[in-house]
């Protein structure tokens, strides 16, 4: 799964989510609800670049990285988790 370096990945890396939700119908709530938290976190990333845009001081691209480590740490562990429903599942 591609990693997020930008609010303006964060629209690829959603599509991708979503299509996991094909190979698990049953997890497809979940999906729909991990997106809308995560654009919302997503949604301060990119105020975060303004700031960096407007004042580009340290403290702003610390805080940027950090960010998008979270937020891909939450991808990370949501799509393993994907993956482990995938492989417990018994049709």
């Amino acid at each position: 799964m591609k990693q997020l370096e930008s609010s303006l990945d964060w629209r690829e890396i959603e599509l991708e989510i979503r299509e996991l939700s094909k190979t698990a119908p049953e997890f497809k709530f979940d999906v729909i609800k991990f997106c809308a938290g995560i654009s919302s976190q997503v949604r301060k990333l990119s105020e975060v670049e303004i700031e960096i845009r407007r004042r580009p001081m340290d403290h702003h691209r610390q805080k940027h990285k950090k960010m998008c480590a979270e937020i891909n740490s939450a991808i990370k562990d949501f799509s393993q988790t994907h993956l482990l429903h995938l492989f417990t599942r018994v049709d």
